[in-house]
């Protein structure tokens, strides 16, 4: 495939020096590529540290694959969008994509350019349909993968937004009482000398730690935030931390469900792409984010290399895959519907774990919110009780 000239910079334009609007454009799209706390993982020669969120880039990739189907090429489909000032945030990358693609490249090389945007999965995907002719069948693949992906997500956090709306009002009112209110009602009692009552006496204790000792807090969630950052970017720790946050009582079952569902979903799609179910595994493994799941999924993929049946290494970790699972999956190599079978996977687990949280949410809601109206009732209680007994001592 051959380019006209006017397509490429100029070469005589080319040691120009910089005007101060580029300079700066240059600087400001560098300030946006830095992540704070530090790279997540080592960044290989020649690719970039710019992330593009879930929610934008599924409509990019949904958008940029609508252009294609009505006959636009890939340059002019990623010079459109660049253009849009809706994707100006994103425009330097889009630029930068379709440069790799005028220079002769493909879009899965402009692609693995930015492998914290664009993952290994989705860069196979995309690669695998540019040779097999089925570009846009594949982009339509990993666009609805990223909107499942982005539908769940918003489901999750909708679910989960007013228990937590719950707690952080309630425990902020309390807060609030004891720095303000009760300090206030504690001098009254004190100048007038009124027995407190024990619940009186906790509740000013309480009041005094916060307003004495209260701004430890800071430098011990600082601490506490710097320390689960260290132990992330260590395999080891992070595999261990990963290990205990799915034995946590709620929380741990939607991590592993979650966990599950990633590898299913990408061993799928990899499946339907023309992988082979050991080599689909293989790549499905890196996009499992719970490093003890991921553990497993590499010792699984070395049974399933050495000839043994997927079901039957998946049933020997029965605290991760359910049997559920390993039934369906033993049913699809049997009847040789192996990705059928795992798109019926797939959706059961989504069922599966959306069902979990709407109980564990459905139960939650009318636990915090009792348990809150009582602690906030007590300690309203706790404080105007004396008052009547102040009552008795002035008459």
């Amino acid at each position: 495939m051959t380019y006209s000239p006017t397509a490429l910079p100029h070469s005589g334009t080319s040691n120009r020096p910089q005007s101060g609007t580029s300079k700066l454009s240059a600087f400001l799209q560098k300030l946006n590529s830095i992540e704070v706390g530090g790279p997540s993982r080592k960044l290989s020669k020649g690719c970039e540290p710019t992330r593009i969120g879930p929610v934008p880039l599924a409509q990019l990739l949904r958008l940029l694959l609508m252009l294609l189907q009505n006959g636009l090429s890939l340059p002019k489909a990623l010079g459109s969008l660049a253009m849009d000032r809706s994707n100006r945030k994103y425009s330097h990358v889009l630029l930068k994509m379709r440069g790799t693609i005028v220079a002769g490249g493909t879009i899965s090389d402009a692609m693995a350019r930015y492998p914290r945007t664009f993952s290994s999965m989705q860069v196979q995907q995309i690669r695998l349909g540019e040779r097999s002719g089925s570009l846009e069948t594949a982009m339509s693949r990993v666009c609805e993968q990223m909107e499942r992906k982005v539908a769940l997500r918003k489901r999750i956090i909708k679910k989960i937004s007013y228990p937590m709306l719950i707690t952080v009002a309630g425990f902020g009112l309390m807060i609030f009482m004891c720095l303000v209110v009760v300090p206030e009602f504690e001098t009254v009692y004190s100048s007038s000398g009124v027995d407190l009552p024990p619940v009186t006496q906790f509740v000013t204790g309480t009041s005094r730690v916060l307003l004495n000792w209260g701004w430890i807090a800071f430098p011990l969630i600082a601490v506490l935030g710097s320390l689960w950052i260290a132990g992330r970017r260590r395999p080891k720790i992070a595999t261990k931390m990963d290990a205990v946050m799915l034995k946590l009582p709620i929380v741990g079952p939607w991590l592993r469900d979650a966990a599950v569902l990633q590898f299913v979903e990408a061993t799928a799609a990899m499946v339907q792409c023309g992988y082979k179910p050991v080599d689909a595994i293989e790549v499905s493994a890196a996009c499992v984010r719970n490093r003890c799941v991921r553990q497993a999924i590499n010792e699984i993929n070395q049974g399933v290399r050495r000839g043994e049946k997927l079901s039957v290494e998946l049933g020997r970790y029965e605290q991760f895959f359910p049997a559920t699972l390993c039934q369906l999956i033993g049913v699809g190599e049997q009847s040789g519907e192996f990705s059928r079978s795992l798109e019926g996977t797939c959706h059961h687990l989504r069922e599966r774990l959306e069902s979990r949280i709407d109980a564990t949410v459905g139960m939650l809601e009318p636990i915090l919110t009792i348990s809150l109206a009582a602690m906030i009732g007590g300690m309203v209680l706790s404080i105007y009780t004396p008052m009547f007994h102040m009552f008795e001592v002035l008459e």
